[in-house]
């Protein structure tokens, strides 16, 4: 794994991730909304979100010409929540309305038959895309997911190695209840994406992550 969340033609590769509610191989829908795919990311803070951040405020800027006041970010902060299974947490609402792929680390496709691989508490990394949003009186910016790969502990913790924010400990620990546990934290709607489906991109075919001074993180 030698990306660090590198970004090109829109697209770009996440930092490692805790799986939280997939539903990559059937749509479902929460409270009412058109079923997607779907999936929530939980990251352990400190790591580097720079790239996606500068993707949501591209996204933003693209769609509205500047970032707008009062601007549902794709950002939770995992402190913020009642569950304390999600403390030292960033975490992150992905959709889309087309089956995403899905890889083993050793690139092999997960296929329907075999989503029980794909569960609540296991590592990933995925492909998403930024997107503006209007719905009603409300503006966002959501991420579409395109593709997802499962990462063994081992990949996870070397992608970490060289980030003194992000240990050992925290990775080992993080949901230390077991997979599954703080799903009951993510209870919010979630906006359906429009993005398109894209072949999948491997490490090196990603160009350097963009540079912008807005932050979406604070």
């Amino acid at each position: 794994m030698t990306d660090k969340s590198a970004q090109g033609d829109g697209f770009l590769t996440t930092p490692p991730f805790r799986i939280s509610y997939p539903a990559l191989f059937k749509p479902t829908s929460m409270d009412g909304n058109k079923p997607k795919f779907q999936l929530t990311m939980v990251f352990p803070k400190g790591a580097d979100l720079k790239a996606m951040n500068a993707a949501a405020v591209k996204a933003a800027k693209e769609k509205w010409g500047s970032v707008p006041d009062k601007l549902k970010k794709p950002f939770l902060d995992g402190d913020e929540e009642e569950n304390e299974q999600l403390h030292g947490t960033i975490f992150i609402r992905a959709t889309t309305k087309y089956k995403p792929g899905v890889i083993t680390a050793s690139r092999e496709p997960v296929l329907e038959a075999d989503e029980h691989l794909v569960k609540a508490g296991y590592w990933a990394r995925a492909i998403v895309n930024a997107w503006g949003w209007t719905y009603g009186k409300k503006k966002g910016v959501s991420f579409g997911i395109q593709h997802v790969q499962l990462l063994p502990l081992s990949h996870v913790v070397e992608y970490y190695k060289d980030n003194d924010k992000v240990t050992y400990d925290i990775v080992e620990e993080l949901f230390a209840g077991g997979p599954g546990k703080a799903e009951e934290a993510f209870a919010d709607d979630v906006v359906a994406s429009e993005d398109d489906p894209t072949e999948y991109m491997s490490d090196d075919d990603m160009a350097d992550e963009s540079e912008d001074t807005d932050d979406f993180m604070s």
